[in-house]
């Protein structure tokens, strides 16, 4: 028994030994998973932290972006009846996920390539972690918006509407500075530079449709061949 308390000392003190020769702390650890609420007091200078100061983690930008995927597909497939859009049931929750995901990484590409027209000195890293962090607003009020569907009447529709047009303007606020601080725009350059951005999605957007459309007239082209030869043959 004695020999057991030993051993089981021994595995204590070297994961100890291996968290610190790691730099791994579990105050710092506490700290980076708390960072970004300070966006809501003061964005500016968490976002300046957060590129120049070493307070970014990817671990955390990349579950901002899943808890943001997670709220906007259960908004789709969990919120009260009463509250949901119109067709909603025509799109699954998977699908809404995937365009949430793929909209944050278009988003962070197309920046990073307007950057490098602009002179920004932000990179696809700093781009993805101000983006994703800026997402914290939409989690909360998205999730709160979940709950009160089911506690408000369609008479108390105003509180949700409020508190969902609050979510997004919020993350869209902090989405800009984010931008402003990592790339050291002035405002009217950071302006340019997102409506370049918005510019680069929608020329992309047109050319996958483009794209999509050409496919399904080959496609359809193809199909009609075959089944006229099939036909001839029989």
């Amino acid at each position: 028994m004695q020999n057991l308390k030993l051993f089981i000392k021994a595995i204590k003190y070297k994961i100890s030994n291996i968290r610190h020769s790691n730099g791994i702390d579990s105050n710092w650890h506490k700290s980076m998973l708390l960072y970004p609420f300070k966006l809501f007091a003061h964005p500016l200078e968490t976002f300046n932290d957060l590129k120049y100061e070493n307070k970014a983690s990817l671990w955390i930008a990349n579950i901002m972006a899943f808890l943001f995927c997670l709220v906007r597909m259960a908004g789709h497939s969990s919120t009260a009846y009463l509250f949901k859009g119109a067709n909603t049931d025509k799109t699954s929750a998977i699908t809404i996920g995937i365009v949430s995901l793929l909209t944050i990484i278009v988003w962070t590409m197309c920046n990073w390539a307007t950057c490098t027209l602009f002179d920004g000195e932000g990179s696809v890293k700093d781009i993805w972690v101000v983006t994703t962090y800026s997402l914290l607003p939409y989690i909360i009020f998205g999730s709160l918006n979940i709950a009160l569907s089911y506690m408000l009447t369609t008479s108390e529709m105003t509180f949700y509407n409020f508190f969902s047009f609050l979510g997004t303007a919020w993350t869209v606020l902090l989405i800009f500075l984010g931008v402003l601080v990592v790339h050291q725009y002035t405002v009217t350059k950071n302006v340019l530079s997102i409506l370049g951005t918005i510019l680069i999605i929608t020329c992309l957007i047109f050319l996958l449709l483009l794209f999509i459309s050409i496919f399904q007239q080959v496609y359809s082209f193809i199909l009609n061949i075959l089944s006229e030869i099939i036909i001839r043959n029989l």
